[in-house]
């Protein structure tokens, strides 16, 4: 993670406070723009940081918290969801993944994270990285699903982030932190990924080979 050398742990306070006291206005009126200019993963993470950004005296916002890759695969992902879910319900899914990706973004690279907080991000990124090495080699190797290790492994993500969400961002936030993590590791959904014929295993090959250049190129 890159850090700040220029922050105090003063500023890095009036940072949390600020995520979690305008946790309700930074992103006001995003979700209606948004809509009426088509979906962009990059176009909202881009302008969710922006408006987060306002918020503070000093803009350390140096470049975006979501890669190229990271928004063509949540662009994916927003498609795959709104073929089992529906597409109102896809959109409010990656919206909120962008969110808090952002507002973790700001935390994460502050220069006096406390030790807790360093160990939750270092795990939270193992847990990750082990997820998509999952995702990937469940494509690559046929017949090797197995949908109880694939929850474990979203528990194991879920349990690692929450300690950080909880006590650094608003109700809302966590609230979207909980309404992802059942979108994404609902069984029904993982079985029509993962299982040949099923409704939308199709997107299967995509979504693995955006996996593989996120990783091949160190964005996870």
């Amino acid at each position: 993670m890159d850090s700040f050398k220029s922050h105090s742990f003063n500023s890095f306070n009036h940072s949390q406070q600020s995520i979690t006291s305008h946790s309700r206005q930074p992103f006001g009126n995003l979700a209606n723009n948004f809509e009426e200019k088509g979906f962009s993963s990059a176009s909202l993470s881009l302008r969710a940081q922006k408006k987060l950004a306002s918020h503070f005296a000093n803009r350390f916002f140096v470049k975006p918290f979501i890669t190229p890759n990271s928004a063509q695969f949540l662009d994916l992902l927003c498609s795959i969801l709104a073929r089992f879910y529906s597409k109102k319900d896809a959109e409010k899914t990656i919206k909120s993944v962008i969110k808090l990706t952002v507002k973790l973004c700001v935390i994460s690279r502050s220069s006096n994270l406390e030790e807790c907080q360093q160990k939750s991000f270092a795990q939270t990124q193992r847990f990750l990285h082990s997820l998509a090495l999952t995702i990937s080699s469940f494509y690559k190797l046929k017949g090797s699903y197995d949908l109880s290790f694939l929850l474990t492994q979203f528990s194991q993500l879920k349990d690692s982030l929450e300690p950080l969400i909880k006590t650094s961002l608003s109700e809302k936030s966590q609230k979207r932190f909980c309404e992802i993590f059942q979108s994404l590791s609902n069984p029904d959904f993982l079985d029509s990924l993962f299982t040949a014929d099923a409704k939308i295993n199709d997107s299967l090959p995509k979504i693995a080979a955006t996996i593989d250049k996120l990783l091949e190129n160190g964005d996870i």
